[in-house]
This record gives C-alpha cells, sequence and structure tokens, in this order.
C-alpha cells in the first residue's frame, strides 16, 4: 500500500479537521505511521487500518441527508443539503433545554451542532 505524505485527518488536540504531514514508520510496527498536524504541530501514530478507513470515509456512497426528525448514530456520515456540505457524527448531547443535539464535522464549515429526533 502507499503511504500518501499528506492526508486530512481530525486533530484530538486542535479539535478540528487539520492537514497532517507523514512524519516516519514507527519501528515498533511496520503498519503504523507517524503524522503531524500541519496547524498545531501534534503527532498521531495512525495504521494502515485508520488510513484505509479515512479513504472510505470520503466515498460518500452510504450517507444520509441531515433532517431534524431523523436520529443519527457516532461515526455516521450525513449530508447536509441547505449547507452543501458533508460531515461525520462526532458525539450525542442533550441541550439544556432537552433536546437531543448531535455535534458533527464537517468538511468544509468545521465542527456544529445539530437537532436530531425533534418532534413538531
Amino acid at each position: 500500500m502507499k503511504i500518501s505524505k499528506q492526508i486530512e485527518h481530525f486533530c484530538d488536540y486542535c479539535g478540528s479537521k487539520q492537514k497532517f504531514k507523514f512524519r516516519g514508520n514507527f519501528e515498533a510496527d511496520e503498519n503504523k505511521f507517524w503524522y503531524m498536524c500541519q496547524k498545531c504541530k501534534h503527532v498521531v501514530l495512525l495504521s494502515i487500518d485508520d488510513l484505509n478507513v479515512q479513504k472510505n470515509e470520503n466515498s460518500k456512497e452510504n450517507c444520509r441527508v441531515y433532517s431534524a426528525e431523523e436520529t443519527y448514530e457516532i461515526g455516521e456520515i450525513i449530508y447536509h443539503a441547505e449547507w452543501q456540505d458533508y460531515g461525520k457524527v462526532k458525539k450525542k448531547e442533550v441541550s439544556s433545554s432537552g433536546y437531543n443535539i448531535i455535534v458533527v464535522e464537517f468538511e468544509k464549515l468545521g465542527q456544529k451542532k445539530l437537532v436530531e429526533n425533534f418532534k413538531q
């Protein structure tokens, strides 16, 4: 498998999707690689499986169109038609007023909070 010199990955330190640059192989395991965030310089160890999952995420065939009436699972890919952007559900919360909220990391817009399971 050819390893990418630069990838886009969610940086846990920055809290957003950033460009990561290949820094080298992990000596103890030939299937793991060091990548560095270009914004904060945080270094992360990624496996071949992690890199393959990222490639599959970029194929948007399995996504759902966002609707406030629907419920979503963590890790699910959604498409927001109004914003014309794809995102991945990162976590679920409950607002102070009792609404179910999903936190979505969008490709263009970054992290946004959306209502789910909304009953009119």
